[in-house]
C-alpha cells in the first residue's frame, strides 16, 4: 500500500514538475505546435476595470493561477483591437494583455483588463507569441508555479528522494526477515523440531 500511494504521487507529480520546469526555462510560454500555454502571474486581466470593455460585452477575463492557451499568429493574420496577446517587453519579461489601439508604424498600444493605464513599451509583431484563445485551465497554473520555485523544486527532489529511500529501507528490511525465517527453518530442521509446533508456541 505504501509503494503503491508513494509511486501514485511520482506519477502525479512528475508530469508537473517537467512542464514546470519547461515552463521556467522557455520564459513562461510552452508552445506545442501552434499553440502555446501559459500560466497567469498577475491579476492585470482579472477585472473589468474599463469602460471599452463593459460598452463591447468583452469577457474573455482570466485571473491569476489560470493556465491559458495561446495560438501562433498565422503570417497573414491581421491583429484587431481588443485581441489579447502574449509579447515579450523590452525587459524581457512576458505580458498577457489586450491591444486597446493600433499605432501607424504597426505596433501596439496594449492594457491589462484590471488597470488603467496602458503599457509603456509598444510590442511590434516580432515581440508577439501568439493570441489568446478563450480557453482556460482555471487555478491548475498555481500548482505549476510551486514546482518551478526554487522551493518547489527542492521540494519534488526531497520527496524522490524520501520515495526511494523508504522503498529500499522496506526492501532491505523484507531481505533481513526472509534471512532470518531460512536461518530458523534450517536449525528446526537440524534438531529435528515440529516447526508449525513450535511458531505456535512462539
Amino acid at each position: 500500500i505504501k509503494n503503491v500511494i508513494f509511486y501514485g504521487l511520482i506519477i502525479i507529480l512528475v508530469p508537473f514538475f517537467i512542464v514546470s520546469l519547461a515552463s521556467r526555462i522557455k520564459g513562461n510560454v510552452l508552445m506545442f505546435g501552434g499553440k502555446g500555454y501559459l500560466v497567469v502571474a498577475s491579476g492585470s486581466m482579472s477585472k473589468k476595470n474599463n469602460n471599452y470593455l463593459k460598452e463591447n460585452n468583452i469577457n474573455n477575463q482570466f485571473d491569476t493561477g489560470d493556465i491559458i492557451q495561446i495560438k501562433k499568429l498565422a503570417s497573414d493574420y491581421e491583429l484587431k483591437v481588443y485581441d489579447v496577446i502574449s509579447f515579450r517587453n523590452d525587459k524581457g519579461i512576458n505580458i498577457i494583455h489586450r491591444i486597446i489601439q493600433i499605432n501607424e508604424d504597426g505596433t501596439y498600444i496594449t492594457r491589462g483588463d484590471s488597470n488603467i493605464s496602458s503599457d509603456t513599451y509598444q510590442p511590434k509583431r516580432s515581440d508577439i507569441y501568439g493570441i489568446y484563445t478563450s480557453t482556460k485551465i482555471s487555478k491548475v497554473g498555481y500548482l505549476v508555479m510551486f514546482f518551478k520555485s526554487n522551493f518547489g523544486i527542492m521540494t519534488v527532489i526531497a520527496l524522490v528522494y524520501c520515495v526511494f529511500m523508504v522503498d529500499y529501507f522496506n526492501k532491505k528490511t523484507q531481505e533481513r526477515y526472509q534471512l532470518r525465517k531460512e536461518e530458523i527453518e534450517k536449525l528446526v530442521n537440524e534438531k529435528q523440531l515440529d516447526y508449525e509446533k513450535l511458531f505456535i508456541q512462539l
